[in-house]
């Protein structure tokens, strides 16, 4: 099976304490995806560097996280994704994949919220 090199892309932050959660969810992926290289990249980072770091390192898939339908997800990402289906034939981009949307992540949110009390 051919390796797969996948980025997530997520919205940044200066705050380290930001990433902490998304490197946690790297880190995981990572662990049970061994076959494939999966990196992270934060969306405060010039968008064409990221495109760059795409170009040079043979990307194929990408997969943007974020918790939320905002402006990076209407816009900037959109704009990201449109500029790279047209110039990288091989490349596949996960996009409906917004996390907030999917029953059991909210659904264990509201959970711990009650737990709290």
């Amino acid at each position: 099976m051919k390796k797969k090199n996948i980025i997530l892309i997520s919205h940044g932050s200066t705050q380290k304490s930001w990433k902490k959660t998304f490197i946690k969810i790297l880190k995981l992926i990572k662990d049970r995806n061994s076959n494939n290289k999966i990196s992270i990249y934060f969306i405060e980072s010039n968008i064409k560097n990221i495109i760059n770091k795409i170009n040079a390192k043979n990307i194929n898939i990408i997969v943007p996280i974020f918790l939320g339908f905002g402006y990076h997800i209407k816009y900037d990402i959109k704009n990201i994704i449109n500029y790279l289906k047209k110039k990288y034939n091989n490349l596949k981009i996960i996009l409906n994949n917004n996390i907030i949307f999917n029953k059991k992540i909210i659904f264990s949110i509201a959970i711990n919220i009650i737990n709290l009390f």
